[in-house]
């Protein structure tokens, strides 16, 4: 039998990397200030803002390397399990990171979502009483991205999400969570998470936009002792549902503390508030006091700066005086590179020059994309895309050709070999990285039933890995077999994503549609929309619709 993946094919590794790559990893920095870091110490820096790219990751324009980073969820004691973490295009992070490195070597970065739960309207779209605005002018705030729906039109009452955002004040409608990215997830499950400033605090509730939250006896309180008052910013869960009347029993509340040292370097991208003056040089920013008087501005000045709009700045916290002084500052309006996506990694998924992924993001091209001289778009060709979000997708301005280097994030697949649980190393027993070692540690994420006691020569895996000194550390792996009900010389193909357009006889992963043919398509798991799958799948010609052959649930350990 023939096997292809678009990730298993050999590739080419170029001599140089790419002149905007390099003035991007020379303009790597620190992070924004976090909420609820609960103190980090100046031995660290700390960020928040939005993931805008992977190649390791680029948060707020800047490239992060995170290959020995922890990654979690904001969370507290008594809050419903969120599932194992993984940073995606659009999410908000709080990040710690190395300020005596000489790029912006994160420690750990941890995901923050503005509220998961189901949608109860989709004009205006309201998700567990948090009306959300959907964005698609990238100059004004990150565009939203869509991640098991094509866009906000396909949203439906009824349906589960993950949104991440900020929260802004909207004339005449009140306070709206700006989104960066809207996720599909299971309606199986039922849990409610929401962040957000309260108000109309009593002993027993207080309100989160246009949801009661009520707490007893019962709830756990972050941090114990907490006495609640309007205009604090906490972040809530329920383990069940939003009920008729508009509420939630939280199961856990965590207040959202924001505590740094003197002089601590921080970083926070979001957006302006409390300007009560002409030039506005003392606003809060994503809700931290901010001190611009003294700040460089590469882009705008603060004549600029206005009540909802988006800024970046940089500084140190002022301790004595609870205010971030900024030594830089932008505004995003003004920003001529507002809104670009960076992505580096391998092609997967691919269909054509037009229609591939890259690090699990769908890309596409239009007639303005410029493509570097002699690179060719194919599958399994280390790349780097330049662009900018459109739904579901980036549409590329810029593909260049990349060589194989150190940070580089690699989704590969294949046969295990030589495998050592002793010294958690292994090769691959086919591909162009089977000369590499590859190496597991305690922060490696194993799913698919696999673990670490079940490795063993032969088993097929398919893995996220960088590349460090040398050898492929492997960040998250899952157990890969191979369909074994392909028709006999088809050409198959695989993909990884969350399912949509679930129905008896077909489904969509990525911008795969494919069908599902009852007694031959193998499905493992309960597969709904929303559930994280791997596909594999086939079609009889290039015209032909894809046939699902194999469709597996993922869960991880």
């Amino acid at each position: 039998m023939k096997t292809h993946h678009p990730r298993d094919r050999r590739l080419p590794l170029l001599a140089a990397v790419f002149a905007f790559i390099v003035a991007l990893l020379a303009a790597c920095g620190g992070g924004d200030g976090g909420i609820g870091s609960g103190g980090t110490g100046a031995s660290s820096g700390y960020a928040v803002g939005t993931v805008n790219g992977f190649g390791s990751i680029y948060v707020g324009g800047v490239r992060c390397d995170d290959t020995r980073a922890r990654l979690g969820i904001v969370t507290t004691a008594g809050a419903p399990a969120e599932g194992t973490p993984d940073v995606k295009l659009g999410q908000r992070v709080e990040i710690e990171f190395d300020p005596g490195s000489a790029a912006c070597r994160v420690i750990e970065a941890r995901i923050d979502p503005e509220v998961v739960g189901l949608v109860s309207s989709v004009s205006p779209l309201v998700v567990a009483g948090q009306r959300i605005v959907v964005v698609g002018d990238a100059s004004i705030a990150p565009a939203t991205v869509f991640e098991g729906f094509a866009d906000a039109s396909a949203l439906r009452v009824g349906d589960r999400v993950e949104v991440h955002g900020q929260r802004i004040v909207v004339a005449g409608v009140g306070i709206v969570v700006r989104a960066t990215r809207i996720e599909r997830k299971p309606v199986s499950d039922t849990w409610v998470r929401v962040r957000g400033t309260i108000s109309g605090v009593t002993a027993t509730q207080f309100t989160i936009g246009g949801l009661v939250v009520k707490r007893d006896a019962g709830t756990r309180i972050a941090p114990a002792g907490t006495t609640f008052a309007d205009g604090q910013t906490v972040v809530a869960w329920s383990n069940t549902p939003v009920a008729a009347d508009g509420s939630i029993d939280a199961s856990a509340i965590r207040l959202a503390l924001r505590l740094f040292a003197d002089q601590q370097q921080v970083r926070v991208e979001g957006p302006v508030s409390g300007c009560s003056a002409t030039p506005c040089t003392l606003p809060k920013i994503d809700g931290l006091a901010v001190d611009l008087s003294g700040a460089t501005f590469p882009f705008g000045s603060t004549a600029d700066v206005a009540d909802g709009i988006a800024m970046f700045v940089e500084g140190r916290w002022d301790a004595a005086r609870a205010v971030l002084v900024a030594t830089r500052a932008i505004v995003r309006l003004r920003d001529v590179n507002a809104g670009d996506v960076t992505l580096i990694g391998l092609v997967s998924d691919f269909v054509s020059a037009s229609d591939f992924s890259v690090r699990g993001v769908p890309v596409t091209t239009d007639g303005s994309t410029v493509v570097e001289a002699g690179c060719t778009v194919a599958e399994g060709r280390i790349i780097g895309i330049r662009g900018q979000i459109r739904n579901a997708q980036v549409v590329a301005s810029r593909i260049e050709c990349l060589a194989l280097a150190d940070g580089l994030t690699l989704d590969i697949f294949g046969g295990m070999l030589n495998v050592d649980t002793t010294a958690k190393t292994f090769n691959l027993a086919e591909g162009p990285y089977r000369v590499y070692t590859l190496t597991w540690d305690d922060n490696t994420v194993f799913g698919g039933g696999l673990t670490p006691q079940g490795l063993a020569d032969g088993v097929r895996v398919g893995l996220r890995a960088v590349l460090t000194d040398g050898k492929l550390l492997v960040k998250r792996i899952v157990a890969d077999p191979l369909p074994t009900n392909a028709p006999g010389g088809a050409l198959y193909f695989g993909n990884y994503g969350i399912a949509h357009d679930v129905s008896a006889t077909g489904l969509t992963v990525g911008r795969i549609t494919m069908n599902i043919v009852p007694g031959t398509t193998v499905v493992n798991g309960t597969v709904v929309d929303g559930t994280p799958v791997r596909t594999w799948f086939y079609r009889t010609s290039i015209l032909a619709p894809w046939t699902a052959l194999q469709v597996t649930a993922i869960t991880w350990q």
